[in-house]
């Protein structure tokens, strides 16, 4: 099979969705070595890494400069310009954000990861989430077969757009094995003594971590509420970590963290790089996940793989995937999650059993897994 990937989210600095392409993209080269994959990216100020992929030789990709808001527009009222434009024609491609390229030929994948966007369009980008608001309804319906992360995500398609259940397939994402190894390779409480990026949370105390992208709907507010508990009553010792981009409508956010660096020991990395992310997850001492909507939370099964304990909202995917691996607290509570702070903070006994817990329960969930069954989809959406 020749198979085209839209890979555009992999360019700059890519976060959850490019690093799940990337992974999905190296899992399935070794799995079907056979096969031809074709990644294409589309953007008119950032290209591709020369090297990207360069050790898969079932890999090509390929890169058109077209300026990303117009193609955008062009896609949704002309639909043109068409994959066959873009990577010759192909037996199936698969867009793994929300949408579904136009093409003359082929069948045609997609992959959905959430779907906070439609309850919530206002909250998001409009280039993003009210892109798809608009667009997502239609386009679905083009699609061959959809790829749902987790079970969750699965039923809000089926809720939302009637999808037939048959078409849609829940195929997990993976937990890179070099997570295991995180808290033994952990130099100083989550960097290396020179970091290569500009992340460098407190080495002088313990910390917990939130990673992700900075924007409300992460529920970062809940947890600047739990830690301003902790710091004003509990004469709490330990920091917090902010890790990551800043997304859309974050301004608020970072005005509110801005006043709060001045009393506690609140810091703000930016971007984390890839060779930094597991250092940085095995030195905290918890993870905290306090989102107000999730389709995966594939940070804090790393979290979990890399030794660190994770507390999570009861929203979303994340119980269906930590299962009792996480500790959780009613969304939008900073004084329940403030209480799962302290306790596990303090109960080294109850540190170890999470650990233990949040080992296994990454196990199960292995790019090996995702691409044999992505690839499953492939074939029999094209008849093979």
């Amino acid at each position: 099979m020749r198979i085209g990937i839209d890979g555009s989210a992999m360019l700059k600095e890519p976060t959850g969705i490019g690093r799940y392409v990337r992974s999905l993209v190296e899992a399935l080269a070794k799995a079907a070595p056979g096969g031809e994959l074709m990644v294409l990216t589309v953007s008119y100020k950032d290209a591709p890494p020369k090297a990207l992929f360069a050790e898969y030789p079932n890999v090509s990709v390929v890169h058109k400069k077209w300026p990303g808001k117009a193609v955008l527009a062009l896609w949704e009222h002309f639909h043109w310009p068409t994959v066959e434009d873009a990577i010759g024609q192909v037996d199936l491609f698969h867009t793994p954000n929300n949408f579904v390229l136009p093409q003359r030929q082929g069948k045609k994948v997609m992959t959905i990861h959430d779907l906070f966007f439609m309850s919530h369009p206002a909250e998001t980008h409009r280039t993003g989430g009210q892109y798809h608001y608009r667009t997502l309804p239609k386009v679905i319906h083009e699609a061959d077969h959809v790829i749902a992360v987790s079970q969750a995500t699965a039923e809000q398609i089926r809720k939302l757009f009637s999808v037939p259940e048959d078409r849609i397939s829940v195929i997990h994402q993976g937990v890179e094995g070099r997570f295991f190894a995180g808290r033994q390779a952990t130099a100083h409480n989550g960097l290396s003594q020179q970091p290569t990026t500009n992340a460098q949370p407190p080495t002088n105390r313990p910390y917990v971590l939130h990673f992700g992208t900075i924007e409300p709907r992460k529920g970062i507010d809940t947890l600047l509420d739990a830690m301003q508990l902790l710091w004003s009553q509990r004469a709490f010792s330990g920091a917090l970590v902010l890790a990551g981009l800043r997304g859309w409508g974050c301004e608020k956010l970072l005005r509110r963290c801005d006043d709060m660096t001045k009393r506690w020991p609140l810091r703000l990395t930016g971007y984390v790089s890839e060779e930094e992310v597991v250092p940085l997850l095995a030195g905290a001492r918890v993870v905290v996940v306090p989102s107000r909507d999730e389709g995966f939370g594939l940070p804090g099964l790393e979290a979990m793989a890399a030794g660190t304990p994770v507390i999570a909202s009861r929203r979303g995917a994340l119980s269906e995937i930590y299962a009792d691996a996480a500790m959780y607290f009613d969304c939008g509570n900073a004084a329940e999650l403030a209480r799962r702070i302290a306790v596990l903070w303090d109960d080294a006994g109850l540190r170890a059993e999470m650990i233990e817990k949040g080992r296994k329960r990454a196990s199960l969930f292995t790019w090996e897994e995702t691409a044999a069954k992505t690839l499953s989809v492939y074939r029999e959406v094209c008849g093979q």
